[in-house]
C-alpha cells in the first residue's frame, strides 16, 4: 500500500478538537492513520484513539503499521466497520463518552491509485465497483446495468447535481443495450456521447456522474446522517465534533444537522456552531506549529470569539484529487462544541 493518505487541515483539526493528554478521541474515518498519528501525540501518554475504518484492506494496513511502529501507536484501537453504527461500535470498546470526534469525509488517495475498484478516470480497465469496502454486495456496474432510465437520472441529479442527468441516463441505457457495463472504460465511453463537448475546465466532465454513483453505491449520505447522530450521543459535555467535507452534499448535510441540534438543544445546552466562511487571509488563526496545549486553547477561544466560520484550504491531497478524483478543489471544516 504505497499511496498513503495525506491528512488535510491538520493544524485546524488539532485546534478545533482541542484534545488533551489522557483524552479519548474517536477518528470515525481512520483510513491510513494520517490524522490519528497527530491525535495520538496530543493525547499521549495515557489517552487513546478509537479508529473506525470500513475497508478491510485499509484495516489490515493500519494494524500492520501499529505492529511495526509500537510506542504511542499502541494507544490506537482499530474497529472494522462503518461509522453509521457509531454508538454500538463505541460501546463494544467499553467507551462511554469521547472528548472529541473527527470525520474526514474525503475518499483516500489509496482508493484512487491502488484499490483497482474503478474510482479513477485513468483506470479504464478497472472493474466498475466504486465500493469503499472490499466486501460490498453492490457495485456501480450493477446499478448501471439494472436501474431504469428514470432511476439513473434521479441518482445522477440527486447525488452528483449534474444538470445533464437526463441526457446521461439516456446515454447509459442506450450503451447497455449493446454491451453490459463492466469497466471504467465502458462508463467513459457511454458518457462521451453527452460530455465530449465539455472538455474545458480543471475537472473531468464525468466527475459529477462518478461522484453520484460512488455516493449511491456506498449510501454515503445515509451513513453520514446516522454517524453524526451517533457521534452527538457519544460526545461528552465539553467535547467537540469536527467534520471535514469535500462537496456540497456533505457540507449541507453537516450544516443542517448542526442547525437542528442548535434549535433543539439551545434551551438545555449552550452550543457553539462554527459554519460561516473564514477567508485565507484569516488562516493565521492556525499557525503550523500548535503543539503547545495552551496555544491551542487560545486559538480555539479566538475561533469561538470570531463566530460562525468555515475554514477552507487548498492542499496536496486536493491537488492529487484533482488528477484522480476531481470532485472539487476545496475542503471545508466545520466544528461543534457540546456543553
Amino acid at each position: 500500500m504505497n499511496a498513503r493518505h495525506i491528512p488535510v487541515l491538520v493544524s485546524e483539526v488539532q485546534a478545533l478538537l482541542h484534545v488533551q493528554p489522557g483524552d479519548t478521541v474517536i477518528d470515525a474515518t481512520l483510513d491510513g492513520g494520517g490524522h490519528a498519528e497527530f491525535l495520538l501525540q496530543a493525547v499521549a501518554p495515557k489517552g487513546k484513539i478509537l479508529g473506525i475504518e470500513q475497508d478491510a484492506d485499509m484495516v489490515n494496513f493500519i494494524k500492520e503499521r501499529i505492529r511495526n511502529a509500537g510506542g504511542i501507536w499502541k494507544n490506537l484501537f482499530v474497529h472494522h466497520g462503518n461509522f453509521r453504527a457509531m454508538t454500538s461500535i463505541v460501546s463494544s470498546h467499553g467507551i462511554h463518552h469521547a472528548a472529541g470526534i473527527l470525520f474526514d469525509l474525503g475518499v483516500s488517495r489509496w482508493h484512487f491509485v491502488e484499490s483497482k475498484r474503478g474510482f479513477s478516470f485513468h483506470g479504464v480497465d478497472e472493474p466498475l465497483s466504486m465500493a469503499l469496502r472490499s466486501n460490498s454486495a453492490i457495485s456501480a456496474a450493477d446499478i448501471l446495468n439494472s436501474a431504469s432510465e428514470k432511476e439513473l437520472e434521479n441518482i445522477i441529479w440527486k447525488y452528483g447535481e449534474e444538470r445533464r442527468s437526463r441526457q446521461i441516463a439516456k446515454a447509459i441505457v442506450l450503451f447497455r443495450r449493446k454491451k453490459r457495463f463492466a469497466t471504467v472504460g465502458d462508463l467513459l465511453a457511454a458518457l462521451d456521447v453527452v460530455l465530449k463537448k465539455s472538455r474545458r475546465g480543471k475537472a473531468h466532465p464525468a466527475t459529477k456522474t462518478f461522484q453520484a454513483l460512488r455516493i449511491f453505491v456506498n449510501d454515503e449520505c445515509g451513513a453520514l446522517r446516522d454517524g453524526l447522530v451517533g457521534a452527538w450521543k457519544v460526545l461528552r459535555s465539553g467535547g467537540r465534533l469536527v467534520v471535514i467535507s469535500y462537496h456540497s452534499l456533505e457540507d449541507r448535510a453537516v450544516k443542517q444537522m448542526f442547525r437542528a441540534w442548535s434549535r433543539t438543544i439551545v434551551t438545555h445546552q449552550k452550543v457553539e456552531v462554527l459554519s460561516g466562511i473564514l477567508h485565507k487571509r484569516h488562516r493565521n488563526f492556525f499557525p503550523n506549529n500548535i503543539s503547545d496545549i495552551h496555544v491551542r486553547q487560545r486559538l480555539f477561544q479566538r475561533v469561538l470569539n470570531y463566530g460562525k466560520i468555515t475554514l477552507t484550504s487548498q492542499s496536496q491531497e486536493i491537488s492529487l484529487g484533482t488528477v484522480n478524483d476531481p470532485h472539487g478543489a476545496t475542503e471545508k471544516i466545520l466544528a461543534m462544541l457540546k456543553k
